[in-house]
């Protein structure tokens, strides 16, 4: 007899919340001339069949701004469009960091989905003198002006979550990854390209060191790492066009990209990481044991944001890109796939240790070093509502002035 899955009901009132609540954020912001959504809808509104070449302008992003328009197109006004396209493209984010937790805890429910929930809505920890409006001067995990980010957020999680479990299934079986499985990984790191670089200018290269290594560890699996190889190929080529509209001269008006090193720009980069990853770096180092740290998921992750933290470091655009901070963006889309695989962990943690210390079962609970334990838990929290109270913050923010970011 078949089984009946039973609907998640936390789990869906989380992604409707956000995407409600992400609705409003962006009609406030759309009003806005120079925030970054009302001006990626105003080239979706001059966007038109009979002119071609209005789809290719800014061609290294064009993923958001053409579904923006095929809304247009039932009647909606590209406001309307971009509205609604960009808060489902949130909800589509909170359902995929759920559904990530959910994988993670080993369960769904309420916990799953407060985790989805509170990693869609932190920010970066608030410092006054130095972030006084939480995203200025500290960036986010969450920013919520940038339409094109907001969108790549969910195939990135995706992405991660679909190539980690595929390996997990090859080191465990030596399951080779069917065509079917590649295709849906080139779909998922292609939709990706399409929708902006910043992610895959990252994930490709961690990724490519994470399976060049294995590969050489085990050559006799060169099946396996062939099909991903080609099921990433499609993504590859788009990132590489990007790259040389952003910065091949194709455009002159683009700019340019540069090395740069100095000790300014490594504490701006410092400041970023600190900031928008101060819980998940503490439940890194606090929680995680060699078994977790080993997993494939993990791994990836923790590549990815250290390539995203050294392009940053050592790379710098120049010309009319010079203020875009496409490296930036991908420093804090990392973030963000940091916040997804610590807060499950934390808060699978933080539940064991709830249950031990009020169990009323009449059996011994014995804790090494409690005081320890019960430190390092209170902390995380205390970093957790920081994070959070400054993500709420920042929305309130965003609602009661009339400034872009």
């Amino acid at each position: 007899m078949k089984r009946i899955q039973r609907i998640d009901w936390w789990q869906w009132l989380a992604v409707a919340g956000i995407t409600v609540l992400s609705a409003f954020i962006f009609h406030a912001l759309l009003l806005r001339e120079q925030s970054d959504i009302a001006i990626h809808t105003l080239w979706a509104g001059q966007a038109t069949l009979s002119d071609p070449k209005s789809f290719i302008r800014q061609a290294a992003h064009p993923m958001w701004r053409i579904c923006v328009f095929l809304l247009m197109q039932t009647g909606l006004s590209a406001n309307w469009s971009a509205l609604l396209f960009t808060a489902l493209c949130k909800g589509l984010e909170t359902w995929a960091l759920i559904a990530l937790a959910r994988r993670l805890i080993g369960r769904g429910g309420i916990m799953a989905a407060a985790c989805g929930l509170c990693a869609a809505l932190v920010a970066s920890i608030w410092v006054p003198w130095v972030n006084p409006t939480v995203f200025v001067g500290g960036g986010s995990p969450n920013p919520w002006h940038s339409p094109t980010q907001i969108a790549l957020m969910a195939p990135m999680i995706v992405s991660i979550s679909y190539i980690a479990a595929a390996e997990e299934r090859y080191l465990a079986k030596r399951e080779i990854l069917s065509w079917k499985h590649a295709a849906w990984i080139a779909v998922l790191l292609l939709a990706s390209a399409l929708i902006k670089p910043t992610f895959l200018q990252a994930f490709l290269p961690a990724a490519g060191l994470y399976f060049l290594v294995r590969w050489i560890q085990n050559p006799k699996g060169s099946a396996y790492y062939l099909r991903l190889l080609a099921a990433a190929a499609p993504a590859i080529l788009v990132i590489l066009l990007e790259f040389l509209f952003y910065f091949g001269g194709i455009i002159e008006s683009q700019g340019g990209i540069t090395l740069s090193v100095s000790g300014e720009k490594t504490l701006e980069v410092l400041r970023l990481v600190l900031f928008t990853q101060l819980f998940p770096l503490f439940v890194l180092l606090t929680f995680t044991d060699r078994e977790t740290i080993k997993k494939p998921l993990f791994i990836l992750v923790l590549l990815l944001d250290a390539v995203a933290i050294l392009q940053m470091l050592i790379l710098s655009e120049t010309g009319y890109r010079a203020q875009d901070g496409n490296f930036g963006w991908a420093v804090m889309g990392a973030a963000l796939m940091l916040w997804a695989v610590t807060l499950p962990l934390y808060g699978y943690r933080v539940s064991a240790w709830i249950r031990r210390i009020t169990a009323r079962d009449g059996t011994p609970h014995v804790i090494s070093r409690p005081h320890t334990e019960a430190a390092r838990m209170i902390t995380g929290g205390v970093l957790l509502l920081w994070h959070l109270v400054a993500g709420i913050g920042y929305i309130v923010y965003l609602f009661a002035t009339t400034n872009a970011l």
